[in-house]
């Protein structure tokens, strides 16, 4: 459609996760992001008056996450 703005959306995420085990410890972690945008859509972009950068709104999500225990080797 011409003269209204885009309707294009966008869904990122990325993560790592890593785990080290000793003869009786374990470490583990994990670093996880994600990132959502969505455009607005059915407003005349020719319209001067308007802002061309909140036509959308970004959401990103960073999180970290560590443990660590001890195994038992009893039975």
């Amino acid at each position: 459609m011409d003269g209204v703005g885009p309707a294009a959306y966008s869904k990122n995420h990325g993560g790592v996760y890593g785990k080290y085990m000793f003869d009786k410890k374990t470490f583990a972690g994990e670093f996880n992001y994600d990132r959502n945008t969505n455009h607005y859509y059915g407003y005349n972009s020719e319209d001067s008056i308007l802002d061309k950068d909140p036509d959308r709104t970004t959401i990103q999500y960073v999180w970290v996450k560590a443990e660590s225990g001890i195994k038992s080797l009893e039975a």
